[in-house]
């Protein structure tokens, strides 16, 4: 399974279908498992540390009825399907929220923090039953 890392606030627009084109940094090997039509989990990476930009991001999730609560950090969202990809430009449609998060969800040691947009694989065993899990109750 693969997990797109972004920001709280570009992976509310990607699951809410306002973004369908995002730049992205590929870990490497994720490429030879990405096809059309695959599943990719979205996931929150933190919020930010200035007061400015947290209580910016606080104001975007209000307006779509979330807090920090309900869309935590470090927390699988939703789900997208890849329509297609050139370069570091990804594509994706049929955006589905999660009726829960899966929480506490840390990208594997050495990802670039920071980076918008990273597409890794999950490593660890749990995660992958979670994410398995999310598959199966998609609705798609």
């Amino acid at each position: 399974m693969i997990i797109l890392s972004a920001d709280p606030v570009l992976v509310l627009a990607v699951l809410s279908g306002l973004v369908d084109a995002l730049p992205v940094r590929m870990e490497q090997g994720v490429e030879q498992i990405l096809h059309p039509q695959y599943r990719v989990a979205v996931h929150t990476l933190g919020f930010p540390d200035t007061a400015e930009l947290r209580n910016l991001c606080d104001e975007i999730l209000a307006e779509f009825g979330f807090d920090c609560y309900t869309f935590p950090a470090w927390a699988i969202q939703g789900l997208v399907t890849v329509e297609s990809w050139a370069g570091n430009t990804f594509w994706v449609h049929s955006p589905f929220f999660l009726p829960e998060p899966i929480y506490d969800i840390l990208p594997p040691v050495g990802w670039e923090g920071g980076v918008e947009g990273w597409l890794w694989v999950a490593c660890q065993r749990e995660h992958q039953l979670a994410l398995a899990w999310a598959l199966q109750n998609d609705g798609n």
